[in-house]
């Protein structure tokens, strides 16, 4: 996980070094690129693609578009905030119906995971566990989404950087220990 995080963040960075010393142009087409570098890394290296990827990739060159066209970088700044919140949107939505999307995506994930781990995917305890888990995560989530939010508005690219970066390990830690206390008492 903290791979997958550490790459989402790859065109985010890109485009925050280059805004800084390039300005606007150099900075929203570095993120650019740099998504579709990633898109296609994690497509040769780790044999994983989905329709989730390409979407925020596209919601990317749409939101840097607006930016370049309207000269601000809030729109570039602002697609972690949309992704966040779509992302969101669709865990609801197959929460709400029963079919929790994790359960899903569970083939995909087999993927990621070392072959000795795998076979915890099956286990009704640990599916349990992580439908909890994208309950309490969607909560995480849209905090984060609404403090990302937030910072893109009012702060530095720096600091909505940091924000971005920072949050995520601690959103994430806050989700195992919400379910670490649920499970103990």
């Amino acid at each position: 996980m903290a791979t997958l995080v550490g790459i989402s963040l790859i065109p985010l960075i890109a485009f925050a070094v280059l805004n800084y010393y390039k300005g606007l142009k150099f900075g929203v087409y570095s993120g650019m690129i740099a998504s579709v570098l990633v898109g296609i890394g994690m497509w040769v290296f780790f044999d994983y693609f989905d329709y989730d990827l390409l979407i925020m990739v596209l919601l990317l060159f749409l939101l840097g578009y607006f930016s370049i066209r309207t000269e601000n970088e809030l729109f570039f700044k602002l697609q972690p905030v949309i992704s966040s919140v779509i992302s969101v949107l669709v865990l609801a939505f197959y929460q709400f119906f029963d079919q929790p999307l994790i359960l899903k995506m569970s083939g995909k994930m087999q993927k990621l995971l070392p072959p000795e781990q795998v076979s915890l995917l099956q286990d009704e305890q640990v599916q349990q566990i992580l439908v909890r888990m994208t309950g309490h995560g969607m909560l995480w989530i849209l905090l984060h989404a609404a403090v990302l939010a937030y910072a893109a508005m009012k702060s530095s690219t720096t600091i909505w950087l940091c924000i971005k970066a920072l949050f995520i390990p601690y959103f994430c830690l806050v989700i195992f220990v919400t379910e670490w206390v649920i499970a103990r008492f």
